[in-house]
């Protein structure tokens, strides 16, 4: 008897080996399959994000990611079709000379560290990287209730209509 059991678990390992050889084969291969799409689905989502993290212009004050978090918010604050980009980055003009004078820059930082941290908490890299058009609104409307964003609406908003409007 003690002969048989020996030989059972041989034919068991044995079978369990090439079997599971089999699944890892095919399981590695669906594998490789899924992690090359994640790749695929991550290089597509970098590059937009890449294409959305570069500022329309160049400020002399104000970063690189403020200054596409403050246009992609005057965007969102004022959509306007037709308006040339080139207006709302004459419209952020005057927040980068803002951001040249370090008492205007303190309320312009702690309104902008308000921003930040909402949209690290939402998963997102920068304003300008929320996908989800809803979630952005809804975002830049809970911030427009801070005082320095309820300036900025008002006075991009009035720099717009002047801009859209013909002389």
């Amino acid at each position: 008897m003690t002969a048989k059991l020996p030989r059972r678990e041989g034919v068991a390992k044995l079978f369990l080996a090439s079997g599971g050889q089999r699944r890892a084969d095919h399981g590695s291969t669906a594998c490789l399959r899924t992690s090359a799409a994640w790749a695929l689905i991550a290089v597509v989502l970098l590059g937009a994000v890449q294409a959305t993290a570069q500022p329309a212009a160049k400020f002399a004050n104000l970063t690189p990611e403020r200054s596409q978090t403050l246009l992609a918010l005057a965007h969102d604050y004022h959509p306007r079709d037709g308006v040339a980009e080139s207006h709302y980055t004459t419209c952020i003009g005057p927040y980068d000379v803002q951001a040249g004078n370090a008492q205007d820059r303190q309320s312009m930082d702690e309104a902008l560290a308000l921003v930040e941290g909402a949209v690290r908490r939402m998963g997102y890299p920068s304003y300008a990287a929320i996908t989800d058009e809803y979630e952005r609104i809804r975002l830049a409307k809970m911030l427009a209730e801070k005082a320095w964003m309820k300036q900025f609406r008002i006075d991009v908003g009035q720099c717009l209509d002047r801009a859209a409007k013909p002389r």
